[in-house]
């Protein structure tokens, strides 16, 4: 039986009643939504690490390459690689290290270079929501991926459960 309303190419296993066909179809919904939200989430991670390898080659060549600014940056780089390497199985704990992260790196900005916070702030913004977000959606998404499982239905990620 071939699912018309979501049409994602999945066969939906026989349902055995009209309540189980209709928890299936939901279940996939939910998918459709929520994984996009933890899609973009995981995207943001990639963002911040391509801005912070961008601002590395920047101040670097401004302080011809120190010691303490390769560390520096090579620290905050290895941490948002690591999340983004966790948020791949464990989104919720990947989400939480880069927001973490996030926040940290604002307040200092504030704190040592006020104009270059103020100046930045809207792109850090935007990658803050879009990690927020994905933050909430990834514990339902494990859910939905999970209650799809136990239907017999094994979806793109269904590694995570």
């Amino acid at each position: 039986m071939r699912d018309d309303i979501l049409d994602d190419g999945i066969h939906l296993p026989k349902a055995s009643s009209f309540e189980n066909a209709k928890e299936i179809l939901r279940l996939k919904g939910d998918y459709a939504e929520l994984h996009k939200k933890v899609r973009h989430g995981r995207n943001a991670i990639y963002w911040l690490i391509g801005l912070q390898a961008l601002g590395f080659l920047i101040e670097g060549a401004q302080t011809n390459f120190e010691m303490i600014v390769v560390v520096i940056y090579a620290v905050v780089i290895g941490i948002l690689i690591a999340a983004a390497v966790i948020a791949q199985k464990k989104p919720m704990i990947g989400f939480a290290i880069a927001i973490g992260l996030l926040v940290i790196m604002q307040i200092l900005l504030f704190v040592g270079d006020p104009l270059s916070a103020i100046r930045g702030i809207l792109v850090r913004i935007i990658i803050g929501y879009f990690l927020i977000v994905g933050m909430g959606a990834a514990g339902k998404y494990i859910s939905t991926l999970r209650g799809l499982k136990s239907h017999g239905i094994n979806v793109e990620g269904s590694e995570l459960v």
